[in-house]
């Protein structure tokens, strides 16, 4: 556009030139000539011009009927005289300035007051150096003044925040920020009113600069703190000494909310002085060492398992060379050798002598190495910068520095007057250098705003310090100092507790230097050093000052040495930027901007299509004779002055032709999506100086800058290919002629861009699902469109689609050529893609007007399907009237059960999928199988009791898994491909049973023994089996509680039996034994209590315990063997729940007490099919005892260890050993006999009776008795011969406590005749008892009455007999005859007897209907 416009002008002038050189060989009389002066008739003139007001009072008088070859004149810009602001030259008034300083940047006229943006001020952030913003200076300008202002705050703005009272303060990282925070320890008014010591931190972040926290009481008044991270969460903890209490308070930091928690006190070793914390074991926790009187240190290590700190352990230390203990005064504590060594601690003592105490071998202990000459507490620094820390403190002479030389610290002593009181050792102002800062204490005059004291900085060696002239002052009164950098800018804030008057605190800020390049040659210009406030704490910023004026300086020769842009109206400037440098972070503020510069611009070309100043005088001319005035208007933004000089203007006779040219009229001749082309009227029409037609481009609607035309030709027509259909645009043409003579511009063209045609729909679209994925994805390809096209887009709808309207496509694809293939995860919403959900697709393509064929592809519907092998998993849902939860379970085979399975995976259940649910344990397989539902759950039991599953549920005892198992599927239409799973629900199966006593107080014998026999039932009969072998735990507790004996028993036949001796008042306790968590008896534990034994004898007691006792006879010299008899017991083939115990009697034939022992003669490798035990005898239960000529009774309980094959029916026995020793009283009397114990050797016995017959056919017609022709001979030879006294006799039983029975016999039998008929149960006909079939179990007699029967039926023994063949035989058929073909049979009294065919017998009495059970 700008060459366009360079070729008219170029032609312009040619014209111009052709036509002066004519006219000024015609003027060769002399009527040519030069203007120099203004109308005021000087060659120069100040304008005073006032803001935005227009100002004609200067003016140029000029002949008429002239043209004129050239004019000029300048403007002075000067920096003393009042700038007029930004300033502009219309001639004619016509809009279009001939002149104008007001380009963007460009400031005032004369004082550039502003950057290139137009802003008068800006901030540059420096992280260490920053660049303005750049500003102009107009090419050539000479440089007469230059002022700015430049600021500097860091980023933690320096200044006080106020804290009275602060007692110490101390650094860490208490957030886990990487940035240290400021931890103080101040005396403040707490709740109450009263003052406490309380700790609070200050923290740092860029937008909200420095905070202070809620304090938190604390314990120590007065005394120090130590921040480091006790407990290893890598947020640091506060520890507040208190020396008076002998403890610390430990304050741990919340590595949640970040919140400083409350005090725990720590108690320390006695006359605590100091104390110091960090990891002295090694284990990565921070532990608390102590310097105490007396010379002790102590250590309490952090135990990061219960959160606490270990007991004190201690060492001690004795002054030097002596076994004095050591007065100690001090402790410095560190990583001595880098952060990478340990932490160990120095102790000085009095004397100034100085202990290292390490960690060693897993104790604390004291160094091999110690040296001399610390007087007071250290102060460590890396002096010499070899990784280590080296020891400076002050002494009464001077001080000494103490250099690390990484096994001990070789001293050096100078003699100094300076005083280093709270002296500290840090790089202060970044240079890389540590320094000595000492608080200089001065007396304050109570006015914080004037500085009293200050921080005197000394350099600092390992050998040396030395003064120097550095002296900072960051608040009045300073006492104390340290050094932390809070915003990682590797400049370290200074932290000085100062004040005076009513303003006391911490005064933070770093000590800043900063930098200012102004000619830009990498060499600063100006510098400042110092604190950098931000002015809210009473820290101003840092600022610049300077006062040798380098800006105006150093700025002036760049003005004309460098390359600058060109600007309208033949302005050139030249472009400058400063350069700032700071040794922190922290932001320069420039503002106040002023460079004063003198020069003179030309008003002469402008971009204008009049071209010049020479066009626009010559455009003023008219005919005739006299002058024409053209004034000069000029409007300013700021009310000042105008120089204006050097006016030339010369000029030749005669008026230049100024006839208007015809206004194009425009007209369409081609419009395409790609191409424009207008034309207007013939050139001839423009006459023939027509220099060249400008046309202009605008969006439409745009206003048309007449200063750049878009196109320049000598043709009456434009071709514009630039365009973009869719799009609107304003064209507008007018012709330039000579002395800048235009036409008026035409009026505006509008052009609407066409589209294109749209492409035509895509090709060989297809859309399937993504096969083998994990779902929601499609599929689709289609072909290459033959359009011109710029891309297609997808669209996916649930829908079918009918217009793309208020679609989003999912995808936009890019051209491609042959067959394209892509898949599609989400729909037009951007939601993902729902498997099993009907999609329409549609490929768009488009062409790169955004056009496209509303007849577009469409596929669908399609669906897009999970092919993968997804991860199933089975879940549990379980109730029962027992404990279950879903991870286990304790229930019993009478519990009810609700159990569902679902099947899922990723939380959708897996609908019409086979499952199988095993119950499976010790003794128990059961299993069943079932379908999910349409939700993926399979009700799989839903009973009141496991036997409705199955009766083997009886063996639901004991540890229980329920095992779900799913085979997986291959996937169907509807269902996704799921893998093979299982899952186990682990429980335990209950035994509960219900244990029964008559009674819990049981009554001593007259011997202090007791039997108890308790009955144990299983809840589920069927489970009686697993009460076999249970265990239960016994202890007999006296009166005070002591337990005096214990042991185990086990349930046998259902039964739990104990026998032993007690003492009244003692009590027996029996509660299942450990490890057999499947049992749940009801109750859990038993009690009994032993009363004493309550005699029902009468008559005088006491009659035998008077006489002489030295009458009394000598003791036994040998111990009697006892007896032992056994009541008859005959036990079934096959154990049938009516085993009966075997009663014994054993009888003490001794006149003293005796210990009672019992073993077996033979104990076989393996145990025979049935044998007994006592629980004392054969037991673990208490030892037996039997006092004097006593009889006990005993009972063994017979055990089935297996079946009875291999032994023989009939009478059976086991040998045995009966030991009586002499239990002494005390008087030792047992020891004098010769034989003080007795062995009886016997055998129990017993009958076993025959194997039952099954399913064998009943003889009606036997040839041979059952029980054998001997024993049916004696048995009548017995009856006859004895009679009724015979069946009396069998059925008598000894008594224990008689020498002999048959002494009573006759009067028992006049007893018995005069007693009543026993009571019998109710009657029932023959007929209905054998319809209803009884269960044996129910209605078997436990014994019965002996009749002759049992021998005849092979049930009992009888002596055999001697008889003839012939006897036998009469007997036989006596009581043959006596029976009936139904199986009844009378005995000698008249009574029928039947045994039904569970083995139950029935009796009927004469004169009976009906008959009844024998019960014995």
């Amino acid at each position: 556009m700008n060459q366009n416009r360079i070729s008219t002008l170029l032609v312009l002038s040619l014209l111009v030139i052709s036509q002066s050189s004519a006219l000024f060989l015609a003027s060769a009389n002399g009527q040519g000539g030069t203007i120099n002066v203004f109308s005021n008739g000087s060659a120069s003139a100040s304008i005073s011009l006032t803001s935005q007001h227009l100002d004609t009072n200067v003016s140029i008088d000029v002949p008429r009927n002239v043209t004129f070859q050239s004019g000029q004149f300048m403007i002075n810009a000067r920096d003393e005289i009042a700038t007029p602001g930004q300033v502009t030259l219309d001639i004619g008034q016509d809009g279009v300035n001939e002149w104008a300083f007001n380009g963007v940047g460009f400031g005032d006229l004369g004082h550039q007051n502003m950057f290139i943006n137009n802003a008068t001020a800006q901030s540059l952030y420096s992280n260490g150096s920053a660049q303005s913003m750049p500003f102009y200076l107009p090419h050539n300008s000479v440089i007469d003044s230059g002022t700015m202002n430049i600021t500097y705050t860091s980023d933690v703005p320096a200044g006080l925040i106020p804290i009275d009272d602060i007692t110490a303060y101390e650094s860490g990282d208490l957030d886990n920020d990487t940035l240290d925070e400021i931890v103080v320890k101040a005396q403040v008014i707490v709740q109450g009113g009263s003052a406490a010591p309380a700790l609070a931190s200050l923290d740092w972040n860029g937008l909200t600069g420095v905070t202070l926290s809620p304090w938190v009481v604390t314990c120590g008044a007065g005394a120090d703190i130590v921040v480091a991270d006790v407990n290893g969460d890598d947020y640091d903890d506060i520890i507040s000494i208190a020396p008076g209490d002998d403890r610390v308070c430990f304050h741990q930091t919340n590595s949640t909310t970040g919140i400083l928690g409350n005090a725990s006190p720590v108690a320390l070793s006695a006359d605590l002085l100091s104390a110091k914390v960090g990891d002295f074991d090694a284990d990565g926790y921070a532990d608390i060492i102590s310097i105490h009187e007396g010379g002790i240190v102590s250590l309490r290590t952090y135990n990061s398992k219960n959160s606490n700190f270990a007991d004190n352990t201690t060492v001690a230390v004795f002054s030097n060379g002596t076994t004095m203990p050591a007065q100690l005064v001090s402790m410095f504590a560190g990583y001595f050798n880098g952060t990478g060594g340990e932490f160990s601690a120095l102790v000085t003592d009095s004397s100034g002598h100085t202990n290292h105490v390490k960690w060693v071998n897993g104790a604390m202990a004291l160094g091999v190495n110690s040296f001399d000459g610390i007087e007071s507490e250290p102060i460590g620094a890396d002096l010499d910068q070899d990784g280590d820390i080296d020891l400076f403190s002050s002494t009464m002479q001077g001080y000494i520095l103490a250099e690390n030389t990484g096994t001990t610290w070789t001293t050096t002593s100078v003699a100094s007057a300076a005083v280093f009181i709270n002296a500290t050792i840090a790089d202060h102002d970044g240079d890389g250098a540590l320094s000595l800062l000492v608080p200089q204490l001065a007396s304050g005059d109570g006015n914080s705003q004037t500085i009293e004291g200050n921080i005197s900085v000394y350099n600092i060696s390992t050998t040396s310090i030395t003064s120097t002239q550095t002296t900072l002052e960051p608040w009045s009164r300073p006492k104390d100092s340290m050094f932390i950098d809070m915003d990682a800018d590797g400049l370290l804030e200074h932290i000085v507790s100062a004040g005076e008057g009513t303003t006391f605190g911490l005064f933070i800020g770093s000590w800043d230097s900063i930098g200012m390049d102004i000619d830009r040659n990498g060499q600063e210009d100006l510098f400042a050093v110092g604190y950098a406030g931000d002015g809210q704490n009473g820290v101003p910023p840092l600022e610049f000052e300077d006062q040798l004026g380098l800006i105006t300086t150093l700025l002036s020769p760049l003005t004309s040495g460098q390359m600058y842009t060109m600007h309208d109206y033949d302005i050139n400037m030249n472009i400058f930027t400063l350069n700032f440098t700071s040794t922190g972070t922290g932001t320069f503020n420039i503002s106040s901007i002023d460079i004063g510069y003198d020069i003179d611009f030309i008003v002469e070309n402008n971009p204008a299509a009049v071209g010049n100043l020479t066009n626009i005088m010559n455009q003023q001319q008219t005919a005739g004779t006299g002058t024409i005035s053209i004034d000069l208007p000029f409007l300013s933004t700021k009310t000042g002055t105008l120089s204006i000089s050097s006016l030339y203007a010369d000029y030749i006779p005669g008026a230049p032709n100024l006839a208007l040219p015809p206004t194009p009229i425009l007209s369409i001749d081609e419009l395409s999506s790609e191409r424009l082309v207008f034309s207007w009227q013939n050139t001839t029409d423009f006459g023939t100086d027509l220099i060249v037609f400008e046309t202009f481009k605008v969006a439409a609607g745009g206003e048309f800058d007449l200063n750049n035309p878009t196109f320049s030709s000598t043709m009456n027509s434009t071709m514009d290919s630039d365009i973009s259909a869719g799009d609107s645009y304003d064209y507008a043409v007018r012709s330039l002629h000579p002395y800048g003579v235009t036409s008026q511009l035409s009026l505006p063209l509008t052009v609407n861009v066409p589209f294109p045609a749209p492409p035509m729909p895509v090709q060989g679209l297809t859309v399937s699902d993504t096969g083998n994925d994990n779902g929601s994805s499609l599929n689709i390809t289609w072909d290459a469109s033959m359009d011109l096209i710029s891309e297609y887009k997808i669209f996916v709808n649930s829908s079918e689609i009918f217009s793309l309207q208020e679609l989003t496509p999912v995808s936009i694809i890019t051209p491609f050529t042959g067959t394209f293939t892509t898949n599609i995860t989400t729909d037009g919403n951007g939601n993902p893609l729902t498997d099993r959900t009907d999609y329409w697709v549609a490929v768009v393509a488009y062409d790169s007007y955004g056009n496209a064929t509303s007849n577009f592809s469409l596929a669908g519907p399609v669906q897009s399907q999970n092919n993968s092998l997804r991860i199933s998993e089975i879940t549990f849902g379980i109730s029962s009237s027992g404990f279950s939860n879903s991870s286990w379970f304790e229930i019993s085979a009478m519990d009810s059960l609700d159990l569902s399975l679902t099947l899922s995976s990723e939380g959708e259940g897996i609908p019409s999928q086979n499952l199988a649910l095993h119950f499976i344990g010790q003794s128990l397989s059961h299993s069943i199988n079932g379908v999910t539902d349409e939700n993926g759950v399979w009700q799989a039991v839903q009973v009141q009791d496991l036997t409705e599953l199955s009766a083997t549920f009886s063996e639901f005892v004991g540890e229980i898994s329920l095992v779900a198992e799913y085979d997986g599927t291959i996937g169907t239409a509807d269902i996704q491909p799921a893998d093979l799973t299982a899952a186990t629900l682990n429980g335990m199966g209950l035994l509960r049973a219900t244990a029964s006593v008559s009674s819990q107080t049981i009554q001593l014998n007259e011997t202090n023994h007791y039997s108890i026999v308790t009955s144990v039932a299983p809840e589920l009969p069927a489970q009686s089996s697993h009460l076999a072998n249970v265990n239960y735990d016994w202890h007999l507790t006296d009166s005070s509680g002591n337990i005096s004996d214990s042991g185990t028993i086990e349930i046998k036949g259902g039964e739990l039996i104990l026998e032993g001796t007690a003492v009244p008042g003692d009590s027996l306790t029996l509660i299942p034994s450990a490890n057999q968590l499947w049992y749940s008896p009801t109750p859990n534990s038993i009690e009994f209590t032993f009363l004493s034994y309550q005699s029902n004898e009468t008559g005088n007691e006491t009659e035998n315990e008077t006489g002489n006792e030295t009458n009394q006879p000598p003791f036994p010299d040998v111990t009697l063997a006892g007896t032992v008899s056994c009541q008859a017991v005959t036990y079934a083939w096959e154990e049938n729940s009516t085993d009966s115990p075997l009663t014994c009697t054993v009888t003490n034939p001794n006149p003293f007490e005796v210990q009672l022992g019992f073993s077996w003669t033979v104990i076989p490798p393996t145990s025979p099919p049935l044998s007994f035990e006592h629980p004392s005898l054969t037991g673990p239960g208490p030892i037996l005892t039997m006092n004097a000529n006593e009889t006990l009774e005993i009972t063994f309980t017979p055990v089935r260890n297996g079946p009875s094959d291999g032994l023989f029916p009939g009478l059976q026995g086991v040998g045995y050993q009966l030991h009586l020793t002499c239990l002494d009283d005390g008087t030792g009397r047992c020891s004098g006999m010769t034989t003080s114990s007795a062995t009886t050797e016997g055998e129990l016995q017993w009958t076993l009776a025959s194997q039952l017959e099954v399913d064998e056919p009943t003889d009606t017609n036997p040839t041979e008795p059952k029980g054998g022709s001997g024993a049916l001979v004696g048995g009548i030879i017995a009856v006859l011969v004895i009679g009724g006294l015979g069946a009396a006799f069998v059925l008598l039983r000894p008594r224990p406590d008689d020498d002999d029975w048959f002494d009573e016999f006759d009067d028992e039998e006049d007893e018995d005749e005069d007693e009543p008929a026993p009571v019998t149960k109710p009657g029932r006909s023959l007929d209905e008892i054998k319809s209803e079939e009884r269960d044996i179990q129910d209605e078997a007699p436990k014994e019965r009455r002996p009749s002759l029967f049992d021998e005849i039926d092979g049930r009992g023994d009888i002596e055999e007999f001697d008889t003839d063949e012939e006897e036998f035989e009469e007997a036989e058929e006596e009581v043959e005859a006596e029976a009936e073909d139904d199986g009844i049979t009378v005995d000698e009294e008249g009574t029928e007897w039947w045994e039904d065919e569970e083995g139950v017998w029935w009796y009927r009495e004469e004169g009976w209907e009906d008959w009844a059970v024998w019960e014995d």
